[in-house]
């Protein structure tokens, strides 16, 4: 696992398993362009999260904003295992400009 420091608050980058995500105050998990709840990673974390509150703020958000952009983030409640749960809606391979995608999507934080 990697730390980075960014302004006192401290970032852990690492691959693997997630375990014990309750330790963290925020947690970067991937999405698409409607925030529905598809892939293997995302629907564990949003079951994991429980009563759905983080998804029932996803379905709120796209009713306003339609779609979230490639290379953007939302933020909604954590539900039960983390303050903080970031959508990253991540570029995907073959439709171009994935470096600039894959930097846009970092730095929106």
């Amino acid at each position: 696992m990697n730390q980075l420091t960014i302004i006192n608050s401290i970032i852990d980058i690492f691959t693997g398993y997630l375990t014990n995500i309750e330790q963290y105050d925020a947690i970067v998990i991937p999405t698409n362009n409607r925030l529905l709840p598809s892939g293997d990673l995302r629907c564990r974390i949003l079951r994991k999260a429980g009563a759905a509150n983080p998804q029932v703020e996803c379905n709120r958000i796209i009713y306003k904003i339609t779609q979230v952009s490639v290379g953007s983030s939302v933020m909604t409640s954590g539900g039960y295992i983390t303050k903080y749960l970031i959508h990253t809606n991540r570029p995907r391979l073959g439709q171009g400009n994935e470096a600039k995608k894959l930097m846009l999507a970092t730095w929106n934080l």
